[in-house]
């Protein structure tokens, strides 16, 4: 019991000397004009502790994951709002890790008392300790993952976009009105937000040429950069085949995307090997291990 009420204590010492350690931090971000919302960050309210520790451990912030550093980008107008976000995610990480520590330290400290078996209560304060390591992990990896699986979608979505964007070019509607019509598609892929930040940025007195750029800035990719370019040519220069140079990409864009698609199926059919294996192992043992006993017996 000592061993449980020392851990806790310390516990309890270092989460309030964090919290004073990274109140500037917080009142910093906030300063900024950066909304930390529980919705989002659902530690908010314990969200100094986590600025305590990044405090501690500065590397993590001067590292920069770049794709997170884009993600959140696009998630707020002003761009100095990306590294107050990375910064709070990973606030809110430490935080839930360290106030999950504090909870399975209390929890321990119950069993103890309630003359539970100290291996079991000893079994039980590993298994949560490990769940409150693994599942900010699991955080990290999926917010990680989300720029990488936003530009699958952006690049799956494109020659659908350019075909329709033909189709307005040769009825005669300008090149504005047709990224108009476009972003008004009911989709929730991120391309056509993408489009309706596009339109805000002109309704803004952005140029159209520099607002396109910044959307090919942020969806970097080979397909958005050779849209981009035929784009650019057309609003420097005015050349008169751009419905036709268009059509042609959107034909490069549906074949890449044809064979993708192959490819993916062909992924998805080698990781459901190991899968249907083991599915496969387990009848097979539920169906001879009764059998090899019934044997036995006779």
């Amino acid at each position: 019991m000592e061993i449980y009420e020392m851990i806790f204590a310390a516990l309890v010492g270092g989460i309030l000397f964090l919290s004073l350690l990274g109140r500037k931090g917080k009142k910093t971000a906030v300063s900024k004009g950066f909304v930390i919302s529980k919705d989002e960050f659902p530690m908010a309210s314990f969200l100094a502790v986590g600025y305590g520790a990044l405090r501690l451990c500065p590397w993590l912030i001067d590292k920069k994951n770049l794709k997170l550093r884009r993600s959140y980008m696009l998630n707020d107008r002003n761009k100095e709002y990306a590294t107050e976000h990375w910064k709070a995610c990973l606030a809110n990480m430490f935080a839930g890790t360290l106030m999950g520590f504090l909870m399975v330290s209390l929890i321990s400290m119950v069993c103890i008392s309630s003359n539970v078996d100290p291996k079991d209560t000893l079994l039980l304060t590993v298994i949560l300790d490990v769940m409150c390591l693994v599942l900010p992990y699991g955080f990290y990896h999926r917010e990680s993952s989300k720029e990488a699986l936003r530009l699958v979608r952006i690049v799956d979505e494109l020659p659908n976009m350019i075909s329709k964007m033909v189709i307005y070019l040769n009825s005669g509607v300008p090149v504005s009105s047709a990224l108009r019509k476009l972003a008004e598609t009911e989709s929730r892929n991120p391309l056509y937000a993408e489009l309706r930040r596009v339109n805000a940025d002109v309704d803004n007195n952005v140029p159209l040429k520099q607002a396109i750029y910044e959307m090919k800035e942020r969806c970097k990719s080979t397909e958005m950069s050779h849209f981009y370019v035929i784009l650019e040519q057309n609003l420097s220069k005015g050349t008169a085949d751009f419905d036709l140079a268009l059509a042609e990409l959107a034909m490069d864009l549906w074949r890449e995307k044809n064979e993708r698609m192959k490819r993916r199926g062909a992924d998805v059919s080698q990781k459901l090997l190991i899968p249907t294996f083991l599915q496969f192992l387990g009848a097979i043992l539920v169906a001879i291990v009764p059998a090899f006993a019934m044997l036995q017996r006779f």
